[in-house]
This record gives C-alpha cells, sequence and structure tokens, in this order.
C-alpha cells in the first residue's frame, strides 16, 4: 500500500507526523511513502485536495489535521488494509 505524506521541513506538526508514519512503515514492509514538499509543489496539492498539512492521503481519501499522531494515523492507514 502507497501513502502519500503531504507536508513541509518548515512545519513542526509536519515533522512528527511524518516521524509517526516513519515508524509505522518500519512495522509494517507492505508500506511505502511518497512524500511531497508543499513548500515545493503547493500547486500539485492544492489539485489534489491538499488544504492542510500535514495531510496523508490513499489512493482518494484523504486525513489532515492540526495533529496527526500515531493513533490517528494507525486508524487511517487499518481503514484501507484489505478486509477492513
Amino acid at each position: 500500500m502507497t501513502i502519500t505524506f503531504y507536508g513541509t521541513a518548515l512545519c513542526p506538526r509536519c515533522y512528527l507526523a511524518k516521524k509517526a508514519l516513519e515508524k509505522i512503515a518500519a512495522e509494517d514492509a507492505d508500506l511505502q511513502i511518497e512524500t511531497i514538499e508543499i513548500a515545493t509543489h503547493a500547486l500539485d496539492g492544492w489539485r489534489k485536495g491538499i488544504r492542510m498539512i500535514p495531510a496523508l492521503k490513499i489512493d482518494d481519501d484523504l486525513l489532515s489535521g492540526i495533529l496527526l499522531d500515531e493513533q490517528r494515523i494507525r486508524s487511517f492507514i487499518d481503514r484501507h488494509r484489505p478486509g477492513a
């Protein structure tokens, strides 16, 4: 499964969300992370529905918010697993 992470190096909330996502991915060999640096790809992010960072996207489903902690990220990923 591929999850797209939208964020920027300038955002401390993005840093925390990315670290949590990387921890989850380290435990799950099927999970691949694609990172989009929104500061340099803002228009692309806007076209894909990104209005707040950090944001995660799997297929057409989007998760964004002020604080994306490990529990919220795990729940989001689990909803997209086969048989869920």
